[in-house]
């Protein structure tokens, strides 16, 4: 599922740092894929071909929405942002698929502070090198961002549920890129319905979880590369589930996106291709799954 536009969770972190470095500049206006100092709304549906962890194949489809917003404060030395955002990432496959996606439903609200400086107008330098313009820019070191969110997250199977709490500290320099943003989150977690814990008479007890996660985003024209990888752990979890696997993992999922931007009508457009690998655990499942997708996307202009 492309979310190259207004991407969420994750991805949702290059573009406030995008947005911020913009605003730092003194250019808020809107770009293609930015939440700038306003709100924005923005869905996405994309019917799913799918081979999955067994080698099945069989159909499948995803739909985002995702809403936020925005806003700046360029009065300190160091600029700040603020951002909130609700994201619903809804899938539905045939059920004899085993895939590692999982469904989740999340709000956020956080904070962030640039990490550049910008020369005042009377800035003067010994280095003949050195851009010493009013507006050019001393140094740069992206930014970092504190924030907390709640989440609803379910296995693709629905066989697997709970909800979260969570706090999340963020670093990521746009103007690297090939640098990943990266994100440490610590989750109080409450299972809602667990397969896996049913069977082994084990009631729906609290845990808490922490997620390391690095997320790439590369254009090439009109392809763009994204890269979303991640590692988990548990603490709190019962003897039987650690021997099971739901106590930690990894993850990888690598999609190429041929964007092509086609309107269909006056409401519509044809986002473009994609073709995604996703391989590993992720805290819904205790074991490996892998799955290869491709969609053809459709959401709003």
């Amino acid at each position: 599922m492309t979310r190259v536009r207004r991407p969420g969770g994750l991805a949702g972190v290059l573009w406030v740092g995008l947005g911020l470095a913009l605003a730092t500049a003194a250019a808020v206006a809107p770009v293609a894929g930015q939440c700038a100092a306003s709100s924005e709304l923005w869905w996405s549906a994309a019917p799913l071909f799918v081979n999955d962890t067994d080698g099945r194949r069989g159909l499948g489809g995803e739909a985002l929405l995702s809403g936020c917003r925005m806003g700046h404060d360029l009065s300190t030395d160091f600029p700040r942002s603020y951002y909130l955002t609700g994201d619903a990432d809804l899938m539905v496959f045939s059920s004899s698929l085993t895939v590692p996606q999982a469904l989740t439903i999340s709000g956020a609200f956080g904070w962030s502070v640039s990490l550049a400086k910008v020369n005042p107008v009377d800035t003067l330098s010994n280095d003949p090198d050195a851009d010493t313009s009013a507006g050019a820019r001393a140094f740069d070191y992206g930014f970092l961002g504190v924030g907390g969110y709640g989440r609803f997250e379910s296995s693709a199977d629905r066989k697997e549920r709970a909800v979260l709490f969570g706090a999340e500290f963020r670093y990521a320099n746009p103007m690297w890129p090939f640098a990943p943003s990266l994100v440490a989150t610590w989750d109080w977690v409450k299972p809602t319905s667990s397969r896996a814990r049913a069977a082994s008479d084990l009631g729906l007890d609290s845990y808490d979880r922490w997620t390391v996660r690095g997320y790439w985003l590369i254009p090439v024209r009109s392809v763009t590369v994204e890269v979303d990888a991640a590692a988990f752990g548990a603490r709190g979890l019962p003897s039987v589930l650690d021997a099971q696997g739901w106590d930690s993992g990894e993850y990888v999922r690598a999609t190429l996106v041929w964007q092509l931007r086609q309107g269909l009508s006056r409401h519509f457009v044809l986002n473009g291709v994609t073709v995604a690998y996703a391989d590993g655990q992720l805290p819904t499942a205790p074991a490996n799954r892998h799955a290869v997708t491709v969609g053809v996307e459709v959401g709003s202009r």
